[in-house]
């Protein structure tokens, strides 16, 4: 059975979002903005 995207991932493409996160929290690693994660 193939993969069917859910509605809300063809709204907000999670794959895009995880990369932009994941650089974002590569930039602020051990920056004390980060403490509230």
């Amino acid at each position: 059975m193939p993969y069917r995207k859910k509605l809300i991932e063809v709204a907000l493409p999670l794959e895009a979002i995880n990369k932009a996160s994941a650089r974002e929290k590569s930039i602020r690693h051990g920056h004390p903005s980060t403490l509230h994660l």
